[in-house]
C-alpha cells in the first residue's frame, strides 16, 4: 500500500508563504528543503508544478513550518486504481444509456 499523498494546489502561494513565514525570517528553497529533509529540486518542483505530489507527512510539515492549514496548500491525491477507473467508466456509460432509454 502506498503512503497517503497530497498535491500542491498553488506553487506560487507556496513561494509567497516562504517569503513571510511565521518565524519572520524569509525561507529560501534550500532552507525549506533542509527543514523538510528534501532536495532543493523537489521544493523547486513543488513551486513550479513539475513535482507537485508529496507524502502526507511532507504536506503537514510544510504547512506547520509556513503556519497554514494543509487545505490551504494541498489536496489529497485520489486513488487511480485501474479497477476503479474501468469500473467508474463502465458505470458512467451504463448510467448514460439508462438516461437515453428512459426518454
Amino acid at each position: 500500500m502506498h503512503p497517503e499523498q497530497y498535491r500542491i494546489v498553488d506553487g506560487d502561494l507556496l513561494h509567497r508563504l516562504m517569503r513571510r513565514p511565521p518565524s519572520g525570517t524569509r525561507l529560501t528553497v534550500r532552507d525549506l528543503a533542509d527543514l523538510l529533509g528534501l532536495s532543493k529540486s523537489k521544493i523547486s518542483g513543488m513551486i513550479t508544478g513539475t513535482r507537485p505530489v508529496v507524502t502526507a507527512e511532507t504536506a503537514e510539515q510544510t504547512c506547520l513550518i509556513l503556519g497554514v492549514h494543509r487545505a490551504a496548500l494541498f489536496l489529497p491525491v485520489l486513488s487511480t486504481s485501474l479497477d476503479m477507473d474501468s469500473h467508474s467508466e463502465r458505470s458512467v456509460r451504463h448510467d448514460a444509456g439508462q438516461a437515453r432509454s428512459s426518454r
